[in-house]
């Protein structure tokens, strides 16, 4: 146990030590100065399944000596332990012991210390190899992970789980000063594949989990959509007629939400609207409101269809936010309704033309995405005027797969800004904004899935405003997350 372990507790619990009156000493001590503890990083943001790396070697002593370094993660669910980069080539990654050796390329010991691989001069491939007498060349066990990296300046870990992440390092001198460093850091929005429940990096699509508990509280579930309150998962299930809620972090089970299970709905999609309550819609047209906090029923609507009308998704419309329906039978435009009693608008230009609209989503521009059942990927202007073909997506998609479309609100930071399920390839779909190219998300392909719905959560991004306080016994650095 290291030496500062008192101080350290004092510091994170907020416990203040007095050690002087005034002016600077107590009894002929002096109290230490305060060192600074300062954490950098590559990126605030990295995707589910990536690394954040940190970087504390800002941090100073006042009086020049050298610091302690103490790092600790704060998450409700992730397994994730500090790394000790050994990803990375031996000299930026295991720094500075003793008993780092030259290796040869055929695997012969040098005899000449080292502190970077340009010391090592006896062929073209030797490395220097830190840490030599206990690990491998790899750098992969023993003292190399010195306690999982936490006191070192340099740390990383893996984001197994949607963020955020609350980062602080304890830097603390050899008289016992100390200062602790906090950062938020954040993690792309999370995709989540609905029919079953299965969670993806949103930026990448590297597989987390499939979340188990929706196999059993929400079979069938059909459509899904984020919470932008809590950010947790909710699932309509239309036969019973329910909409479940599950954690963000692991899609453990939270409850039935509100009062879903006891009104009779049938949904076969579900949406906030720009009031922030969700709305149900019922594969007869039925629109029924509830609250968006606590799931309690407001009221029934009205309805969005008449004759041989049909729902196979909805959307809310970006400059009005009323309701746009796409039909799912061949030949049928986008039709609008007004969101508060559920009367036709009317139908949105030429997109009728779409051969067979199954699913719609909608920027914050009001450019119109449709799925076509096709097997293809139709865009028109807010209101319906122009319509044109997504570039690459019918090389991709499967005629008669697509079931469901979202976009990513990580932007330009993914190669999917685009995404759409294809059931019948059993696989994700990624593509760009401006036609540039379509992949499918590899990690995504042959889920026991029926590939319903896919949605995105969190449903904003974090942000990059940061808020700074300093005290007697701590400086935090907080990236200020959206709900």
């Amino acid at each position: 146990m290291k030496q500062g372990f008192s101080t350290i507790a004092a510091a994170i619990f907020g416990i203040t030590v007095l050690l002087s009156s005034g002016c600077g000493s107590s009894g002929g001590r002096d109290v230490p100065p305060r060192p600074l503890s300062v954490i950098s990083f590559t990126s605030f943001l990295v995707d589910i399944g990536e690394r954040f790396e940190m970087d504390a070697s800002l941090s100073e002593d006042p009086d020049d000596g050298e610091l302690e370094y103490f790092w600790s993660k704060i998450h409700p669910n992730s397994d994730s332990v500090f790394e000790n980069h050994c990803e990375d080539e031996p000299e930026t990654a295991c720094f500075t012991n003793d008993d780092d050796i030259c290796l040869n390329d055929d695997g012969a010991g040098g005899t000449v210390q080292c502190d970077s691989n340009d010391d090592c001069t006896n062929g073209g491939d030797d490395r220097c190899l830190h840490n030599s007498g206990s690990t491998s060349p790899e750098c992969t066990e023993g003292i190399c992970l010195l306690e999982n990296r936490r006191e070192r300046e340099f740390a990383s870990f893996i984001a197994d789980r949607p963020g955020p992440y609350t980062i602080r390092l304890l830097v603390e001198t050899t008289r016992g000063g100390t200062d602790i460093g906090q950062k938020v850091l954040g993690t792309f929005p999370q995709l989540l594949v609905v029919g079953s429940l299965y969670g993806f990096g949103g930026a990448r699509g590297a597989l987390v989990a499939e979340y188990t508990d929706a196999r059993s509280f929400a079979a069938r579930a059909i459509a899904g959509v984020s919470s932008p309150f809590t950010g947790n998962l909710l699932l309509a299930v239309e036969t019973p007629g329910v909409v479940r809620e599950f954690d963000r972090y692991d899609g453990s089970i939270i409850d039935t939400f509100g009062e879903t299970a006891s009104v009779g709905i049938s949904p076969i999609d579900i949406v906030f609207g720009q009031d922030q309550d969700l709305y149900a819609v019922d594969a007869d047209g039925t629109l029924t409101l509830f609250d968006g906090v606590t799931g309690l029923f407001l009221t029934t609507v009205g309805d969005v269809t008449t004759g041989a009308e049909q729902v196979s998704s909805v959307a809310i419309r970006a400059s009005n936010g009323n309701l746009l329906v796409a039909d799912g039978r061949a030949g049928q435009p986008i039709r609008e309704h007004d969101i508060t009693d559920g009367s036709l608008v009317g139908v949105l230009g030429v997109t009728g033309g779409v051969v067979q609209a199954v699913a719609l989503a909608v920027a914050d521009d009001g450019t119109m995405y449709i799925a076509d059942q096709a097997g293809d990927v139709v865009v028109c202007d807010e209101d319906g005027a122009v319509c044109s073909q997504l570039g690459g997506a019918a090389d991709v998609l499967v005629g008669g797969g697509p079931t469901a479309i979202a976009l990513n609100p990580a932007g330009d930071q993914t190669v999917a800004q685009v995404v759409v399920a294809d059931a019948v390839a059993e696989q994700v779909v990624g593509c760009m904004t401006d036609g540039s190219g379509c992949t499918i998300l590899s990690d995504t392909v042959g889920l026991s899935s029926s590939y319903a719905d896919i949605f995105f959560a969190p449903a904003e991004l974090p942000t990059t405003t940061t808020t700074t306080t300093t005290s007697t016994t701590m400086t935090t650095t907080t990236t200020t997350l959206a709900p």
